[in-house]
């Protein structure tokens, strides 16, 4: 039986077909600046050059070790690591993805910090590995740090990479472990059960990088999706019921335009970060980001979109033929119609939290992504402030940043005649 010291970390990488990429995982593993780790290789199912690419990976550091199943299943791969490992702290790590040197440690010793977290994981990057792009960073993905943010951004999906995660094995074990009853989304359904007692999130440096997977072969095949999509309805079954006058007080608000939809939502997030969600709360907040913005738009839907127009006529007047937009919420679904009215192309979306998803027919990039000398519209009515100010990078580069509801104090003002 081992004996678990909370100095030395164990990973997680379970294998299947991964000959050419194995030995790159293990070596970003081997070269962590948090030495006294061990790396638990587990043989799951797969071909003759996966088990001998592992063994030579073992015979070169011994603190690789190589574990096997005959029957492929990956969360009872990950359940057979969880229980050999010989550290209380356990990470996961997928055979064809890359991490930093420093990534164990920083998590390591964030999780020996905060006591209550079960699972941490950290900010990510995608990279293509077919395509045009192949070998190119096209997003990187930013987590929730704040573990009650997590509670009810979970009953909406995933947002954590599973590779990223650091995980505090006893609190996993207590849980059940990975369900292996779900050959896919058994990550999911993890975080899930494991935000209820505990805490799961993220820190914010960019530590794990995702090689994204051909279509079909992970998150966005048809079987990933079925499962994902029964273990958020089953977390949507299990939702207590509470806030009823509290929640009410709030829609009632937005529904008399004493408070804009964004506000409101605001406020219920506060709520559930103070209480923890409810079926009240998150049909409250589902419902303000569709049902609500249809409430007496008419007037100012013809407002804001003579609004975009002349913006979108003043880049153009600027020498603009193209412009991204910075945001991917709802508010872009109209914008986009409005600017290609306007005679502009949208190049594209960028986004802080929604980077590396589809939205209004475009995947969404990074707010890098944009070089000097585009142009960039902010595209929200509730934090275009926010955004206004994350955009300084950009502005610094030479990218040339429009606002829709107020007038920058360093642009060209957009007052041009119809």
């Amino acid at each position: 039986m081992w004996v678990a010291t909370m100095s030395l970390i164990s990973v997680a990488l379970p294998v299947w077909n991964a000959a050419d990429t194995l030995a790159q995982a293990v070596a970003c593993l081997t070269a962590q600046t948090h030495a006294d780790l061990e790396v638990l290789v587990v043989l799951n199912g797969g071909d003759e050059a996966t088990a001998a690419s592992a063994g030579e990976a073992a015979k070169r550091d011994a603190r690789v070790r190589v574990l096997s199943l005959e029957q492929a299943s990956l969360p009872a791969a990950l359940n057979v690591a969880l229980r050999e490992a010989k550290g209380e702290l356990v990470a996961r790590m997928d055979a064809d993805d890359w991490c930093p040197p420093e990534r164990i440690a920083t998590q390591g010793a964030a999780m020996s910090a905060r006591p209550g977290l079960a699972a941490l994981g950290s900010a990510f990057e995608l990279e293509e590995t077919s395509g045009p792009s192949a070998g190119q960073v096209t997003a990187t993905i930013r987590p929730p740090t704040d573990p009650r943010e997590s509670r009810w951004r979970l009953l909406l999906g995933n947002p954590f990479a599973h590779g990223s995660m650091m995980l505090r094995r006893d609190a996993v074990l207590r849980a059940g472990g990975y369900d292996e009853r779900l050959p896919r989304a058994q990550d999911y359904d993890l975080w899930l059960r494991l935000a209820e007692p505990g805490e799961v999130c993220a820190l914010p440096d960019v530590l794990y990088r995702h090689r994204r997977r051909a279509a079909g072969a992970y998150s966005a095949s048809g079987l990933q999706a079925s499962l994902g999509a029964d273990v958020m309805v089953r977390a949507w079954g299990s939702l207590p019921g509470d806030g009823l006058e509290e929640i009410g007080e709030v829609l009632a608000q937005a529904m008399a335009g004493e408070e804009s939809p964004g506000g409101a939502r605001r406020a219920i997030e506060e709520w559930m970060a103070a209480r923890g969600p409810s079926r009240e709360a998150i049909l409250a907040w589902l419902w303000l980001g569709d049902a609500a913005p249809t409430l007496g738009r008419a007037a100012v839907e013809a407002c804001r979109g003579a609004r975009a127009r002349e913006v979108a006529r003043a880049i153009r007047a600027a020498g603009g033929s193209a412009v991204w937009l910075y945001g991917a919420g709802m508010h872009s679904g109209w914008l986009i119609d409005e600017v290609r009215s306007a005679g502009l192309e949208v190049r594209g979306l960028i986004d802080d939290s929604l980077a590396g998803q589809a939205r209004h027919g475009f995947m969404v990039g990074a707010p890098e992504a944009p070089q000097p000398g585009e142009h960039v519209l902010l595209s929200s009515d509730t934090f275009e402030d926010q955004l206004w100010a994350r955009s300084e990078e950009l502005r610094r580069r030479g990218t040339r940043v429009w606002r829709l509801y107020r007038d920058a104090p360093d642009a060209v003002r957009v007052h041009a005649a119809s």
